[in-house]
């Protein structure tokens, strides 16, 4: 793990990211916040933010709008969460830092709040209806769940559009295969849901 998020060849810097994530809500005013590439997610980014809130509703709109902010930025998938100021990985000289975290995890930090939340799998299927819908231009109760959605004509280029979508809606972004095969759009919000999980 190198520490700077790559995506398509482009590199993503840490702290522009990082930046984004600290200032996208009231929260998070005069915070820290850490972001670096996930272990297990080449594509992707993980930001850390301190702050002193600890109201449950106002630390899930910070870490929303952390997140929304940094996925209109960053094209690989995105997960914010919200740490106390004390809680962010600090070197063994007592510094806050990207190399503190532990394998490029989160596993053992006293997070608060994070986004995206884990959808139940009712939720997963009506935004998957919907984005096919949008993408295909038809009205989303006219797609049947039980249907592969191959059987609709998607291809390598709409089925890129649909993995785009799926990631600034939900933050994770599923391989492009997720759209082929005989998969069914019931099979897909379960796979949705278990990456979110």
């Amino acid at each position: 793990m190198t520490g700077v998020p790559i995506v398509g060849g482009d590199t993503c810097f840490p702290q522009d990211l990082e930046a984004l994530a600290a200032a996208a809500h009231p929260a998070f005013a005069g915070g820290r916040a850490l972001a670096w590439p996930p272990e297990d997610d080449e594509d992707g980014v993980t930001v850390l933010v301190g702050t002193a809130e600890r109201d449950p509703d106002a630390l899930a709109a910070a870490v929303r709008a952390a997140g929304t902010a940094v996925a209109d930025a960053f094209p690989g998938a995105v997960r914010v969460y919200a740490v106390p100021y004390e809680g962010l990985p600090r070197t063994t000289g007592g510094a806050s830092g990207r190399r503190a975290c532990p394998a490029g995890t989160v596993a053992g930090l006293p997070l608060l709040a994070g986004w995206p939340a884990p959808p139940r799998q009712p939720e997963a299927l009506p935004l998957l209806r919907q984005v096919l819908a949008d993408l295909l231009e038809m009205e989303p109760h006219t797609i049947d769940p039980d249907v592969p959605v191959s059987d609709y004509g998607i291809d390598s280029i709409s089925g890129g559009l649909l993995v785009a979508e799926v990631r600034r809606r939900c933050g994770v972004a599923p391989h492009t295969e997720f759209f082929f095969g005989r998969l069914t759009l019931g099979e897909m919000a379960g796979e949705l849901r278990a990456a979110l999980s």
